[in-house]
């Protein structure tokens, strides 16, 4: 855990610093991601291995070249992330590494699930919005 804890973080900026570490993971598969940017409260570190164990679970419900898609949205005074792939595949609800990211994650205020929607499987959890702060800065 990092030493200083949640704080306010740019969203996309550590969504896209974990997918650069996740690269070989995704065996070619193609990520997209359709956010607004938003200022969370969160733990960086914490965070990471949290959305590691979504991507990993999309890419273990997949076949390459599927593609997943990771989407953020705001919530009342949440960011709801979601990690999509597409295929057929069902998620386990006792999957070993969801169940310790849930437990991180309420450390941290937010909650994680799954949904299995006909052609897809959602993976998602939300974080709190920072105090203040519901977009990021530009800079």
């Amino acid at each position: 855990m990092d030493a200083d804890g949640p704080r306010s973080v740019d969203l996309l900026e550590e969504i896209r610093t974990a997918l650069d570490g996740l690269e070989p993971l995704l065996l070619g598969r193609t990520v997209d991601i359709e956010m607004s940017r938003l200022r969370v409260l969160a733990d960086p570190m914490l965070f990471r291995r949290v959305f590691t164990a979504l991507i990993g679970s999309a890419v273990a419900h997949s076949e390459p070249p599927d593609s997943i898609t990771v989407r953020v949205a705001r919530t009342g005074k949440a960011a709801r992330i979601e990690v999509v792939n597409e295929g057929g595949h069902v998620v386990r609800d006792d999957d070993p590494d969801l169940a310790a990211a849930a437990e991180e994650l309420r450390a941290m205020g937010g909650e994680i699930g799954t949904a299995g929607p006909v052609g897809a499987v959602i993976c998602w959890m939300t974080l709190p919005l920072a105090p203040g702060a519901s977009s990021a800065a530009d800079a």
